[in-house]
Order: structure tokens, then C-alpha cells, then sequence
């Protein structure tokens, strides 16, 4: 279905009432012949994923999921710190049109008041040292009540919890696609764009300065002073000897249980 939404992103809009996951649907298709910005909106996905393979659960209707591929003219270096940007531009959204105090948890899940509203899983495919495809899967709770979250009753929440009242979700993902089109276009146009990415991030890190303990595959933690992150993406990690660590996001995880206030 075509629509307008930016110049790039959301041109093409494919709708959907049910998948797997829109990130698994895109994968489906040609991907040589998807134009930059395509985007796919899903009402239910049924097998949603969040990092590190953990499900992401959202109620039909009631949240928004959908993905977007893009083609951005990078290194296949430079994906993990242009995987930021869609969480830069979310969370600024909440930020500047709906008055919703948010903040990121690294690398790229959106909290409220200590409590998850948004998730963003990336995936890409290169060929050789040159970007083929990024494709960005963006869940985020709209509508959804308290009684919706179950077990996550204290572990999540929504813009319409927040705001106290339903919103209308296709003008929230249409005002959200062109928000995140000037950012792509932005960023894609300037020579700095990996520091742009990193001051960006760093300004809207919700846990800036804390002190932090990050836990690996294997279980295995240290405890930091989350300094942000650099320009490859990775985080920086102060430890208790004073010496800053590069944490890839691959490989590590911070628990937000784990977050201490200095």
C-alpha cells in the first residue's frame, strides 16, 4: 500500500493482520527489489523477538510492531552505531510530542519511569565490507491497559497508561516514520554522523554515571560506571580499578535491576 509519509521511510507501507514477525516477514521477499524505506506493519505478530532472543510480547491491536529496511550507503563496520539511530529518534518522539519523559537503556530498549514502553532489534546483511540491507523491528506499547502486561505489570507500561487516555495509532506510527526519515536523511548527509549518533545516544541514556553491573553469556559480571557509548557502538564501562572497558553488545548485557544510582 503506498503512502507519503517521508521521502524515504514509509513511501511503501505493506499492512499486515498477522506474522511471525515483520522482521522475519521482510526476509521472506526479494530483498534486492525492496525499496529503501518499506515498511511492514503487523496487528498481531505471533513469534516476536527481542534481543538476544527473548520474546516480545504485544497485544493485537493494541501495540504497534513493524519493521523498516533500509539501504544506508555504510560499512558493514558501522552498522552496530547506525543501529542507534531509530532509538535516538523514538525516544525523542516521546520526548517532544507526547511530553513523555523517556530515556534509553543501552543498547536499545526505551524506558519510563523504570518501566519498558518500546524495544528496536536490528538485523542486516553485507556483502563483502559494504552494507546490503538494514532492517530495524520497532514494538512499542500504545494502547494497551495495565491488566494486558501480566506478569510485566511491574515491568512495563504504555503511552496510553501514561497519558490516560487512547491514542490513535496509525497517526502516532505516521507522525513517528517521518520523524525518523529526517533523521536518516540527516544523518546520512553529514561527514560527522558517528559522532552526531554518539552525542545523540549519550544525551538521552537513562542511566548516564551510574554505577552498573553487566552480565555476560556465562553469567559472568563486573561492576562499572556506564560512560556512554563510542563510536563503534560498544559501551564504556569504569571499573572499580578505574579502567574504562568496551562492552560489544553481543556479548554482554546490562540488567536493569542492576542499575544503581550514585
Amino acid at each position: 500500500m503506498k503512502s507519503d509519509p517521508g521521502q524515504i521511510i514509509g513511501h511503501n507501507i505493506i499492512y499486515l493482520e498477522s506474522v511471525t514477525s515483520t522482521n522475519d516477514y521482510f526476509k521472506t521477499l526479494d530483498t534486492e527489489k525492496i525499496d529503501d524505506g518499506t515498511v511492514v506493519i503487523a496487528e498481531n505478530q505471533t513469534h516476536g523477538r527481542g534481543r538476544n532472543g527473548k520474546k516480545w510480547i504485544s497485544s493485537t491491536g493494541k501495540g504497534l510492531t513493524f519493521s523498516v529496511l533500509l539501504r544506508p550507503k555504510i560499512f558493514s563496520s558501522q552498522t552496530l552505531i547506525f543501529s542507534y539511530i531509530p532509538v535516538i529518534t523514538l525516544t525523542r518522539f516521546f520526548i517532544r510530542h507526547l511530553n513523555i519523559s523517556a530515556g534509553i537503556k543501552w543498547p536499545n530498549d526505551i524506558y519510563v519511569n523504570h518501566k519498558k514502553i518500546a524495544g528496536i532489534l536490528y538485523e542486516s546483511a553485507s556483502y563483502k565490507n559494504s552494507l546490503k540491507y538494514f532492517i530495524t523491528g520497532i514494538g512499542i506499547n500504545i494502547n494497551q491497559n495495565i491488566d494486558d502486561f501480566n506478569d510485566l505489570k511491574s515491568s512495563a507500561t504504555s503511552v496510553a497508561i501514561l497519558l490516560k487516555k487512547s491514542v490513535d495509532k496509525e497517526l502516532f506510527l505516521f507522525k513517528f516514520l517521518k520523524e525518523f526519515d529526517n533523521d536518516y536523511r540527516r544523518f546520512n548527509n553529514s561527514a560527522d554522523w558517528e559522532d552526531d549518533v554518539v552525542n545523540d545516544w549519550n544525551s538521552l541514556c537513562q542511566h548516564m554515571n551510574s554505577r552498573v553491573q553487566i552480565m555476560d553469556e556465562k553469567n559472568i559480571k563486573f561492576f562499572g560506571i556506564f560512560k556512554g557509548i563510542n563510536r563503534n557502538g560498544a559501551a564504556l564501562i569504569k571499573t572499580d580499578r578505574n579502567i574504562i572497558k568496551t562492552v560489544n553488545i553481543d556479548h554482554f548485557s546490562l540488567r536493569e535491576n542492576y542499575v544503581i544510582s550514585d
